[in-house]
C-alpha cells in the first residue's frame, strides 16, 4: 500500500492516537498523523472550506490509500461526516472510524465509514495494514467492522467481527513519537508541518493505566467495561519504569515543558505502583510538578505523602454531586459525603492544592439535592477550586437511557446530535439557563474562595431575591476569579512557569468566558 494517515479531531494531544501512530512506526509503518483542529474551553468550531483543502492536500500529496479518523467524542461526529465526505469526493479512498463514539455506537458510525475500529487500535491497525501490504483477506480481523456498501445508510452488507483480547502488557507499546516527521496541523486555516505539541508543551499528557474500577452511568467506560466483560482484565497499569521513561523523553524532547498530567481515569488504584513510581520520580530528577486524578475512596494518608515527596502539585478529585441520593441512585458512585469531607481533609492535611469535579445542568437534581451539594462545599476545607461540567448525554449510557426512559431528554439531546460538549463542556456562567441555577453554581464557585466565609456563603443562600436576580453574584464571582488569575499569575511568574503558550492559552480560554 502507499500510505495510511491518522487524523485526529480538536485534540493535539490525543493519547489514544499517539499511541497507535507510535506502534505502527515500531512495525515499520511510517504513517502520517494529521491533528485536525484543536479545541479549548469550549470553543471548538466547524471545519472551513479551506481546512477542507488543505486536508485532502496533504492526504493527496502523501498518496495516502486508507485514513482512519478518530472520533474520540460524540459531539465531533458532524466533523467526521463532513471530513469523510471531503474525503472520499477528492480522492475516492476507503475511510475508517476509529475511537470513543465509534466503539459505543458502531450501528450509527458504519453507516457513514467504509470500516470501523472497535475498542483498542493497536493490533487490528496492524494486522489490517499487513494484510493489506500482502493483499491479503482482510474481512476477518478481530475489532474491525466492515461496510459493503462504501458508507451507504441503506441496503450495505455490513461484517462485524468480535472483539480481540485488550492488551494486558502495555509496557510492551512503543513510547510517543514526538519527532516532527509525518506529521501535519491544520486550524484557523493554517497548515502546519510537523507536530504541534511544539507549538503548546506547557503541560504534558501522560497515562499510566488503561480502564477503570468503576461503572458512574454517565461515563462511556461502564460501557467499554461491560463489552470487554470476557476479553481478559479491564484494568491494566504500564509499570513505573516504562511510565518514568516516557516523562524522561518528553522533558528532553519538549522544550518549555513545565507541568505533568496524568490522564489516568483513577490514578493511585495500586499503591504498590505508586510506591514504585514515586520513588522512581524522584530518583530519576524530573523536578517537574505533576496532576493527578484520584477518586474519593483512594484517597489515603500515606499515598498522598508519597505523592507530596514526588512532586505531585494539584489532585483532582470527582464527587459530580453533594446529593447522596444523585450520586448512588443515579450516578452508582459509592461514596459518601462523608467519606468526600474525610478525603478532601486528608489532601488539605499535606498541603496538596485541590480540585473538585461537580456535574451541573442534571435533570434528575431537585432544588434539594443542589443545596445538599452546597451544604457539602460548605463542609469541605478550604481553599478548593471547582472543575464544573455540563452534564452530556453520551449514546448508549445508562444515565442517557434513564432520561430518555423517564422522559427527561429527546434523542436530540443525546450528543452525537447536540454536541453540547463543543460549546459548555466546562460550564461557564454566560451559558443561558434557568436564573434559579445560575445562583446556585455562583454560590457553588464562592463555596471554595479562601478570601469568602462560609457564613457569607450561607447568608447569600438564604436571600431569597439573589435566586431570582442572580447577577450581583456573577458579578462577585467574576471579581474572585479576577483575583485568583492574578494570584496565580504571580505564583507561576516567581517559579518560572510562565510560558508564551500557557499564556496564548488563558487569551483563548478569556474569550470563551
Amino acid at each position: 500500500m502507499k500510505n495510511f494517515s491518522l487524523i485526529s479531531l480538536y485534540h493535539i494531544k490525543n493519547l489514544g492516537v499517539r499511541s497507535i501512530h507510535a506502534f505502527l512506526k515500531s512495525k515499520g509503518y511510517n504513517s502520517n498523523l494529521i491533528f485536525f483542529k484543536h479545541s479549548y474551553f469550549n470553543n471548538a468550531v466547524a471545519p472551513t472550506d479551506m481546512e477542507l483543502t488543505q486536508l485532502t492536500g496533504v492526504l493527496k500529496k502523501s498518496e495516502t490509500s486508507l485514513v482512519g479518523i478518530s472520533v474520540s467524542c460524540s459531539a465531533y461526529l458532524e466533523t467526521a461526516k463532513v471530513i469523510t465526505t471531503a474525503i472520499k469526493e477528492a480522492l475516492n479512498i476507503p475511510v475508517l472510524w476509529g475511537g470513543v463514539h465509534a466503539t459505543v455506537d458502531p450501528e450509527g458510525c458504519i453507516q457513514y465509514a467504509d470500516m470501523l475500529c472497535l475498542g483498542e487500535g493497536e493490533y487490528p491497525m496492524l494486522e489490517l495494514l499487513d494484510g493489506m501490504e500482502s493483499q491479503k483477506d482482510i474481512k476477518n480481523i478481530r475489532n474491525l467492522w466492515f461496510n459493503q456498501e462504501g458508507g451507504s445508510s441503506s441496503g450495505s452488507t455490513v461484517i462485524r467481527n468480535p472483539l480481540r483480547p485488550l492488551i494486558n502488557d502495555l509496557s510492551s507499546l512503543p513510547l510517543p513519537d514526538y519527532s516532527n516527521d509525518n506529521k501535519y496541523y491544520i486550524n484557523k486555516d493554517k497548515l502546519y508541518e510537523g507536530d504541534p505539541i511544539h507549538l503548546d508543551c506547557w503541560d504534558y499528557f501522560v497515562q499510566g493505566t488503561r480502564g477503570c474500577p468503576y461503572s458512574c452511568t454517565y461515563c462511556s467506560n461502564s460501557l467499554f467495561k461491560e463489552m470487554y466483560r470476557d476479553h481478559g482484565k479491564y484494568i491494566r497499569q504500564r509499570s513505573p519504569e516504562h511510565v518514568i521513561n516516557e516523562l524522561i523523553q518528553a522533558k528532553a524532547s519538549l522544550k518549555g515543558l513545565k507541568m505533568i498530567t496524568f490522564f489516568d481515569e483513577v490514578f493511585g488504584v495500586n499503591k504498590k505502583w505508586i510506591e514504585g513510581f514515586c520513588q522512581q520520580y524522584k530518583e530519576k530528577g524530573l523536578n517537574l510538578p505533576f496532576s493527578c486524578y484520584l477518586h474519593p475512596l483512594a484517597v489515603r494518608d500515606d499515598t498522598l505523602k508519597m505523592l507530596k515527596g514526588a512532586g505531585v502539585s494539584l489532585i483532582g478529585v470527582g464527587i459530580q454531586s453533594g446529593s447522596e441520593r444523585v450520586r448512588g441512585n443515579i450516578f452508582k458512585r459509592p461514596e459518601s459525603n462523608k467519606q468526600i469531607i474525610e478525603a478532601a481533609a486528608t489532601i488539605r492535611k499535606h498541603k496538596i492544592p485541590l480540585v473538585l469535579d461537580l456535574i451541573m445542568d442534571n435533570p434528575f437534581e431537585s432544588h434539594e439535592d443542589k443545596d445538599e451539594t452546597l451544604n457539602l462545599l460548605l463542609n469541605i476545607p478550604k481553599p478548593f477550586k471547582l472543575s464544573l461540567y455540563s452534564l452530556i448525554y453520551f449514546p448508549k449510557t445508562g444515565l442517557t437511557e434513564m432520561a430518555l426512559k423517564q422522559g427527561l431528554i429527546t434523542p436530540d439531546d443525546i450528543e452525537d446530535k447536540r454536541q453540547r460538549v463543543l460549546s459548555q463542556f466546562r460550564v461557564t456562567l454566560g451559558y443561558e439557563r434557568e436564573k434559579w441555577d445560575t445562583a446556585w453554581i455562583s454560590l457553588l464557585i464562592l463555596s471554595g474562595t479562601p478570601w469568602i466565609p462560609r457564613q457569607l456563603v450561607s447568608f447569600l443562600a438564604r436571600r431569597g431575591f439573589l435566586r431570582l436576580y442572580p447577577y450581583p453574584l456573577v458579578i462577585l464571582v467574576n471579581i474572585t476569579k479576577g483575583a485568583g488569575w492574578i494570584q496565580k499569575a504571580v505564583q507561576m511568574a516567581i517559579s518560572g512557569q510562565i510560558t508564551s503558550s500557557l499564556i496564548k492559552r488563558f487569551i483563548v480560554r478569556g474569550k470563551n468566558k
